[in-house]
């Protein structure tokens, strides 16, 4: 009986720090250096020596994550009971992660003079992210700051993401021109709001450019749903 009250305590004790140290975090942005892992699970270790657990459902497809190397994660959950007690639960396929890595290497993001509408992503695969630009006196490329020289920011960011293409998608309050932006790279030539309380419209595009708007698997239409809201 000592014993399980015993643990029971260091279970509350174990709870309580995380809760303090990263009660506050959750969504957010984290480093931690893996430590074990066992299939399909990875187990890593936080800050001020806090035990983090990615599972399989957060973890990128095919991505080779070394001990020893600080590693981006997004916060998901605080469990307070498991077997081992209580544990923060993280993620790889968040696209906080694409949102960080962005920031990080395109400076007008970090200084908000553009800015981060919407992202859509199949982690280790593609994403897609709409853009918007704040100042509307600027004459700043949108796209062009994005990629950056010779492609040079874009290329970095997708070395970070580890191959993961991004589609950069320039956002507009209109959803005509929002939706057909989102379709990229298929070219479209009409957009249709059949039912505008349940979002839903037509696209239109030429027939060599139908395969292209779907996109392999459904994923390009797909992601286009998702980034825009719209069916």
């Amino acid at each position: 009986t000592a014993k399980q009250v015993f643990r029971q305590k260091l279970r509350e004790a174990k709870y309580r720090k995380i809760v303090q140290d990263y009660g506050d975090k959750v969504g957010e942005i984290v480093y931690g250096v893996l430590e074990e892992q066992r299939d399909p699970f990875m187990y890593f270790m936080l800050a001020g020596n806090i035990d983090a657990t990615l599972g399989p459902k957060g973890q990128v497809p095919g991505e080779k994550i070394l001990p020893d190397v600080s590693t981006m994660l997004v916060i998901e959950q605080i469990a307070p009971q498991s077997k081992k007690g209580p544990k923060i639960v993280v993620s790889r396929t968040s696209s906080k992660i694409v949102e960080k890595v962005m920031e990080v290497n395109i400076p007008e993001l970090e200084k908000k003079i553009i800015s981060i509408e919407a992202i859509a992503r199949e982690a280790g695969d593609r994403s897609k992210v709409a853009l918007k630009i704040n100042d509307e006196n600027t004459d700043l490329d949108l796209i062009g700051s994005c990629v950056g020289p010779k492609g040079n920011r874009i290329n970095k960011i997708r070395k970070e993401l580890h191959g993961e293409n991004i589609d950069l998608i320039e956002y507009f309050d209109d959803p005509i021109i929002y939706i057909s932006n989102a379709l990229a790279p298929a070219l479209v030539t009409a957009v249709q709001i059949i039912d505008e309380e349940n979002k839903l419209s037509r696209v239109i595009v030429p027939n060599d450019q139908l395969s292209l708007g779907i996109g392999a698997s459904g994923q390009n239409v797909r992601l286009a749903s998702r980034l825009t809201g719209w069916k």
